[in-house]
């Protein structure tokens, strides 16, 4: 079989529309209701399809994430008469969305969901994002929106209640833009913090608050709740702008290689390289749209050192054997390749020197 043609036109296109297709996440919200409305699953593509049998209260909710300009928003119904919490997430748990919200839930429910969601990330490789109200998680999955409070309109919103419109935001922000310092022009009022070093101090947290310049309010810094970085999680992380990228990155991968990869080619070296061709290739057209670095080597390649654990464990004696001969190596069934990327990151930070 020659070339992969079918997968180097499907990253192609990939690449063309990340941008495009970055401003139209999808959002999840969980609501309690225990009305009347029938059925415990709910696909809304605009807010003029949402029925007023919804509570008051949930009605403005998903108003509010509709007001984030989001793609589409997926609603699952708990309550006495409606699916449990766990019935929710575990319905979905088999569909794609990006960000979540769940204004009514108490802080034990926002622990239990924030577990839910890092397994799902961490274990099942789901790029899902949780935006909560004042729940301290330290993971770049979770989004601890902080701001109580929240004037909009006459209705007075907790930090909690206002969660879907801040996942609508979100969802509905092109990956070119950071959230840092986007305006919402809907809030006239919400706690502000008393000085900037309260407010450096709740960023530095983890915690995503708004800011009031005396004009406008705006997001502070578009930060997850990351605080603890490692060596292989660097503060990068901490930007919910990167997160979505690499998270960008990962689906287009993952459901390239599943629909057009998975089973339909035989695990050869050369077949291997093809395949690593595409990807990099991909690559190379995120670099040009400056959604990775132009400026750093952007590549996929063999995952030497997991390839060689995998062999040592079938009993191969790597210890003498080559680079390019534990890469050309029979792996059966296993592909091992390993991503180095560079997203740019915006301007957010400034230090201007004026001299007279």
């Amino acid at each position: 079989m020659a070339g992969l043609p079918r997968i180097n036109i499907k990253f192609q296109t990939l690449a063309a529309t990340l941008i495009a297709r970055s401003q139209k996440g999808i959002v999840a919200l969980i609501l309690l209701d225990d009305t009347l409305i029938t059925g415990d699953q709910f696909v809304y593509n605009i807010i003029d399809e949402v029925t007023d049998a919804w509570t008051a209260d949930n009605l403005k909710s998903i108003s509010l994430c509709f007001d984030g300009t989001p793609r589409k928003v997926y609603v699952q119904r708990i309550g006495a008469t409606a699916p449990t919490l766990n019935t929710a997430l575990s319905a979905l748990g088999n569909r794609k969305w990006n960000y979540l919200a769940v204004p009514s839930a108490t802080t034990e429910q926002q622990s239990t969901i924030a577990s839910w969601l890092k397994s799902k990330r961490n274990v099942d490789n789901k790029t899902y994002k949780y935006v909560v109200g004042g729940l301290t998680s330290d993971d770049m999955g979770i989004i601890n929106f902080d701001s109580d409070n929240v004037l909009v309109g006459t209705k007075t919103y907790s930090k909690t209640e206002f969660t879907p419109r801040i996942a609508g935001q979100i969802a509905g922000l092109p990956i070119d833009r950071s959230l840092t310092y986007q305006t919402f022009s809907d809030v006239t009022g919400f706690d502000e913090l008393l000085d900037d070093d309260a407010r450096s101090a709740a960023i530095d947290a983890g915690k995503l608050i708004f800011i009031n310049d005396g004009e406008k309010i705006k997001i502070a810094r578009g930060i997850n709740s990351l605080t603890t970085t490692t060596a292989t999680q660097g503060a990068v992380f901490k930007k919910i702008r990167i997160v979505e990228i690499v998270d960008m990155i990962r689906d287009d991968l993952t459901d390239t290689i599943r629909d057009n990869y998975i089973g339909k080619w035989l695990n050869t070296y050369q077949n291997k390289l093809l395949l690593i061709g595409a990807i990099n290739a991909y690559l190379s057209e995120l670099q040009v749209e400056s959604t990775l670095d132009p400026n750093y080597k952007n590549l996929c390649k063999i995952d030497v050192t997991q390839q060689t654990i995998y062999l040592k464990g079938l009993g191969v004696a790597t210890d003498d054997m080559t680079t390019a001969e534990i890469e050309q190596y029979n792996t059966n069934d296993q592909v091992f390749l390993q991503l180095n990327i560079k997203p740019v990151d915006s301007m957010e930070d400034f230090s201007i020197a004026v001299y007279l």
